[in-house]
């Protein structure tokens, strides 16, 4: 009898022990959940710049986005490169002044102040800025009109800086002999850029570090600078923000992202996007509204929130899990895989991480170690985790 009462005191110290484990598990959780909340609250609450919110992906102001996108097609120029530049010459903001007399989100001179003092603006709407602002239904009467709406236009702005940039890409492309003329309006010399090349393709740094030194200090500087000591690490800066935003997936007119077709599909993956680089990883977040417009998120909660802010309820949001999400749309095999599918992994146990596929070998996640992110599912850990078991939400 001795023994059974120890036996049983034992296996009750046991299970209070355990208890105590889970409560206190439960509490750390939740205290890093909401230490997660108030960090991205105080990121959250520094402000954009005026009524452009800073939500794009990688911190691309979102109503930015379409006039990089249309600058892309009229120029033949991605919208990943554009926005790399605006965010080293204005940081995004459409109203930025500089000292030497350049405006706008791409900080387009008017005139030459330190140099010859030409009528720099002038000069490109006659040989051919003019005529695509035309293209694209803006009115004026001359230069100096249009000059006027560009100040306050972030569109215009942005196709200024496109054309400026086109302009010299065609001029590098010329100067290092991969064309015979120079035709400073040719987008189809564009094409002769491969923009999917990996970064460290060593032609490709130089085509492309060499057109943002020719942007920012004209051509003869921009061909002989020794781009590793150029002033403010300019072409550096850029081309670093370039393979962000190029790696992000930013939704493209000309570069390496894919936009679907399904309007649905497409909301979601936007709702998702705006938090990339800027939401912390929480085992066990996102189901509270507090932590949902926070950005605090796990991967099944943030597959649930994007789907849920494109109008799609996968299930009550405080159970969701990424086992519950197996139970939604249908099943379709990986080969057949499409943007907005979601692709599971076998993680810490079987279907422990899921993620939205983009396209172009991309995905949409909130990871443990990133947070929410634009993963490549060609690298070696996740070709070792991907399990085949995808699921279509929307047809």
């Amino acid at each position: 009898m001795g023994g059974s009462k120890e036996k049983k005191l034992v296996k009750k110290a046991i299970k209070i022990l355990a208890g105590s484990q889970i409560i206190f598990f439960l509490i750390f959780i939740i205290m890093i959940c909401s230490l997660a909340l108030v960090l991205q609250k105080n990121k959250n609450s520094d402000g954009g710049f005026g009524d452009f919110s800073d939500i794009g992906a990688l911190g691309v102001p979102i109503k930015l986005v379409p006039y990089f996108n249309e600058a892309s097609k009229i120029t033949g120029i991605p919208n990943w490169v554009l926005a790399a530049v605006a965010k080293k010459e204005s940081g995004f903001r459409p109203e930025a002044a500089s000292s030497d007399g350049a405006y706008g989100l791409m900080q387009i001179q008017k005139i030459d102040h330190v140099g010859s003092g030409a009528d720099l603006w002038q000069y490109l709407i006659d040989i051919g800025l003019g005529e695509e602002y035309k293209k694209a239904g803006y009115k004026f009467s001359g230069a100096s009109d249009m000059w006027s709406i560009y100040l306050k236009d972030a569109r215009a702005q942005a196709i200024a800086g496109a054309y400026e940039m086109r302009y010299y890409a065609n001029y590098v492309l010329w100067r290092k002999d991969l064309v015979s003329n120079l035709d400073y309006n040719s987008t189809e010399n564009m094409k002769l850029i491969n923009w999917k090349a990996n970064e460290n393709d060593s032609t490709f740094k130089e085509l492309l570090k060499r057109t943002f030194a020719c942007y920012n200090g004209g051509p003869t500087y921009g061909m002989n600078v020794n781009l590793d000591t150029a002033q403010n690490n300019y072409p550096n800066d850029v081309f670093k923000f370039a393979m962000e935003f190029r790696s992000a997936g930013l939704t493209s007119a000309g570069g390496s992202g894919i936009k679907g077709d399904n309007k649905t599909i497409e909301k979601a993956i936007e709702a998702g996007m705006k938090w990339v680089g800027k939401s912390p990883y929480c085992f066990g977040g996102g189901r509270t509204q507090s932590q949902i417009d926070a950005g605090v998120f796990d991967c099944s909660s943030l597959v649930h929130y994007c789907y849920k802010s494109a109008g799609i309820e996968l299930g009550d949001v405080i159970g969701v899990t990424t086992f519950s999400l197996l139970n939604y749309g249908k099943k379709v095999s990986p080969k057949d895989m499409k943007r907005g599918d979601l692709i599971f992994f076998d993680t810490y146990v079987i279907n422990g991480h899921v993620g939205i596929y983009l396209g172009d070998g991309k995905m949409l996640n909130d990871n443990s170690t990133q947070g929410v992110w634009i993963d490549d599912l060609n690298t070696p850990y996740q070709q070792s985790t991907i399990n085949g078991e995808v699921r279509r939400i929307v047809n």
